[in-house]
């Protein structure tokens, strides 16, 4: 007959799975929600915010992550960078670039912050870029870009960049996304 501890194993394993998925789930839902709720929010409350400061703290606890994949960070970040803006969502927005860069980036990942005319923010990374048929779409809702740039691991429900570009809306901003050359990608937001 059956080893008592195989079974036990065995549903040991399909419980993890199990948990994996329903964790997948209750994030996905919570994306959901939370796109539904920026979709109806015509204004959203705003203060004067150090950009400059906030992104370089991110950066440091992102420092970490980068490390661990030995990827270089690079960081460009003009001083006393200040937006008007909620901070929830600007986070938000960030983070969403960032782990994204994380994801995607072979050996170094750029961010930049300067202020010309508009506050410009930039993070670029040196992975398999985006071709130009896919730019179009990577800001739909639950769109996926090709398999190669989505392993196994990666549990993105395909509303990432759907939730950046909304809250970049709610800031009467603009995000562009552009070859990093020669290759990778890099996402411009102009605020």
């Amino acid at each position: 007959g059956v080893k008592y501890t195989d079974s036990i194993e065995e549903a040991k394993e399909s419980f993890d799975v199990i948990e994996r998925q329903s964790k997948r789930m209750t994030s996905m839902i919570n994306q959901i929600l939370e796109l539904s709720r920026l979709d109806s929010r015509l204004e959203i409350p705003k203060e004067e915010l150090l950009l400059s400061d906030k992104i370089k703290h991110t950066l440091e606890d992102y420092k970490i992550l980068f490390d661990n994949k030995n990827i270089k960070l690079f960081i460009n970040i003009e001083e006393n960078i200040i937006v008007h803006a909620n901070e929830a969502l600007i986070m938000r927005m960030i983070d969403n670039l960032l782990s994204n860069a994380l994801k995607y980036a072979e050996t170094e990942v750029t961010v930049s912050l300067a202020k010309r005319n508009r506050i410009i923010l930039e993070v670029a990374d040196d992975g398999i870029g985006i071709n130009d048929t896919e730019k179009k779409h990577i800001w739909d809702r639950f769109y996926k870009v090709d398999k190669s740039r989505t392993t196994t691991e990666d549990n993105s429900s395909g509303l990432g960049l759907s939730i950046t570009q909304k809250i970049v809306e709610l800031h009467d901003g603009k995000i562009a996304v552009l070859d990093n050359k020669p290759k990778g990608t890099r996402f411009v937001v102009n605020l």
